[in-house]
């Protein structure tokens, strides 16, 4: 079991693979604010946006999921799913991922900052891509993220992980598969940097 706590400590969440409610949301005071069932028999990863407002979870769907946090007319809580960086590949001309997302992180600005945000999200996939995706969409009038790059991993092997820099703006992209080790991507271009053996990690 993972446990971890959002930036603005007003929540924690402990996440177990197996479990078919795979997110447990709770307050500090140990009280139980709600369950995320992703649809799928096992899960991956989670993470929690920079500033608090979204959770993600990578599965062996071929797409992620994004649930929100928050403050309304009720307090503040769990409100349900937001949106999916999601599609399968195909003649629909979406821009998902062809296979299962296994890692997922969010961009943007941390709690250090005066105005947090959360603007941009990377997945890596089975299908040995990485896709940075714009999510600072109009989610409650059912617009979909968008998918703003792809990059291959040089092995053309499944992405296990990925990072994605904070800041204003996502300045740089980290992946990491089994051969290749991890690859370093500069943002908006995708031009790849640099590359770390396994050998050297």
């Amino acid at each position: 079991v993972r446990v971890c706590v959002c930036n603005s400590g007003k929540y924690l969440l402990t996440f177990a693979m197996k479990d078919k409610d795979a997110v447990r949301l709770w307050s500090p005071r140990g009280e139980p604010m709600g369950t995320i069932n992703p649809g799928a028999l096992e899960a991956y990863n989670v993470v929690l946006s920079p500033d608090s407002r979204f959770i993600s979870i990578a599965t062996m769907q071929c797409d992620a999921k994004i649930w929100e946090v928050g403050t309304d007319k009720d307090g503040f809580g769990f409100k349900g799913k937001a949106m999916e960086l999601a599609g399968r590949t195909g003649g629909s001309g979406s821009a998902g991922h062809a296979s299962a997302v296994h890692s997922v992180d969010f961009g943007g600005c941390s709690p250090a900052n005066l105005v947090t945000d959360s603007s941009t999200a990377a997945t890596g996939s089975k299908d040995g891509t990485c896709k940075v995706w714009n999510i600072a969409v109009r989610y409650r009038q059912n617009e979909d993220p968008k998918c703003i790059l792809t990059v291959e991993q040089p092995d053309k092997q499944p992405i296990s992980k990925v990072a994605i820099s904070r800041g204003k703006i996502a300045k740089y992209l980290a992946t990491w598969s089994a051969t290749a080790g991890l690859v370093f991507w500069g943002l908006p271009s995708g031009e790849k940097l640099s590359v770390v053996g396994t050998e050297d990690t």
